[in-house]
């Protein structure tokens, strides 16, 4: 999954720069304009900036997918978008493009927002079947109106999220990320490996990550067997290295 960050100029329109403290929610909106592109809708969202109005027009949202499937993130998902009235303070926006009246998402923009949805859930703990939502479900606008007007499409989009976010990966998917002192094998959705012995092809170690999926060092009992794991790097012995069963 690509995204393209072009943040937004700060600015009180549609960048506010309001810190948003926790996301528990996901909410999914139609751009509502048909046949526009995304970049044609974040250079909307950018050049709010220039208004001079007392009555000016609020508006943004975090991400915006196209009708090739293209993403662009306008806002961090630290601050607010002005997208989702009360729910702003506690969700991430995305604004989808849609060729036609109805509404309805082509399939290559489904996909994409599916992938988006998912990769946002998982970071944050979210659950695709309560914490994805819809513009309707907050202040009864009909967005994205295909969603509201077909309850069995938005349905199957919640469980095309929920499918993704059981994706597997093999371990050769994985690499490896320091945590304080400590060395987990993340994959490329955040998640990382438990209770399982792992071997890097490059250097054809052996090491072992615990149940809390941290790499162990020093003397361990695992299945009945004793080993040493190496805790520190020295000459061509790597840490969490496992040595030799003792």
């Amino acid at each position: 999954m690509k995204i393209d960050q072009q943040f937004l100029t700060p600015n009180k329109y549609s960048r506010p720069q309001i810190k948003l403290t926790k996301v528990t929610k996901v909410a999914i909106h139609y751009v509502g304009n048909p046949g526009s592109s995304a970049q044609a809708n974040h250079d909307y969202f950018e050049n709010l900036k220039r208004q001079t109005s007392s009555n000016g027009t609020y508006v943004s949202s975090h991400y915006l997918v196209g009708l090739k499937g293209e993403i662009i993130q306008n806002i961090p998902e630290t601050e607010w978008s002005y997208c989702t009235n009360q729910a702003n303070g506690y969700s991430i926006s995305i604004e989808t493009c849609h060729p036609k009246s109805d509404g309805k998402f082509n399939a290559v923009t489904e996909e994409s927002l599916a992938e988006l949805t998912a990769d946002i859930c998982t970071r944050y703990g979210l659950d695709p079947q309560k914490d994805v939502i819809r513009h309707y479900d907050v202040t009864g606008k009909k967005c994205p109106l295909y969603y509201v007007n077909h309850p069995d499409a938005w349905a199957n989009f919640k469980n095309m999220v929920e499918q993704k976010m059981k994706k597997t990966y093999s371990k050769s998917d994985g690499k490896w990320k320091k945590e304080g002192t400590k060395w987990r094998w993340v994959y490329p959705d955040g998640t990382y490996l438990k209770s399982d012995w792992l071997q890097i092809s490059s250097d054809k170690k052996w090491y072992y990550i615990d149940d809390d999926g941290y790499c162990i060092t020093g003397y361990r009992k695992i299945n009945g067997v004793d080993y040493y794991f190496a805790t520190q790097y020295f000459n061509s012995i790597k840490e969490c290295e496992c040595m030799i069963p003792y």
